[in-house]
């Protein structure tokens, strides 16, 4: 249900151009809908957070060009981080022959093609 909801509004977010399907695939099995009154404030300058907002339908407020930019560019960091570690521990159960695991990786639309820091793939 979650791919035939979100799936289309997340491929079209330009920082998640070129990332694997697998990512692709956990943020959209992790979303859950949230509406908001016009006027609400979600967040304020200054806190902390842990979670993404995608803006589907509705207006998000002013902010200026330079801040996001910054906003944009942590976030892709992170996604390339998150990024590598998948494809590190893909490699680390193909290597330790861990065949739960793997299992467990591809179910979940693991690129086996993906390769590490290094250049290797699980295959």
């Amino acid at each position: 249900i979650s791919q035939t909801l979100y799936m289309p509004y997340i491929e079209k977010v330009s920082l998640f151009k070129g990332c694997s399907s697998e990512f692709i695939n956990q943020i959209v099995i992790r979303l859950h809908e949230e509406f908001f009154l016009p006027g609400e404030v979600i967040m304020e300058q200054g806190n902390v957070i842990d979670q993404l907002y995608f803006v589907c339908h509705g207006v998000l407020g002013k902010e200026s060009n330079l801040r996001l930019k910054q906003v944009e560019s942590d976030i892709t960091f992170h996604i390339g981080k998150h990024e590598a570690e998948l494809a590190l521990r893909f490699n680390s159960a193909a290597y330790h022959g861990d065949l739960y695991q793997l299992k467990g990786l591809i179910r979940a639309g693991a690129d086996l093609n993906k390769t590490d820091y290094d250049g290797r793939s699980p295959l």
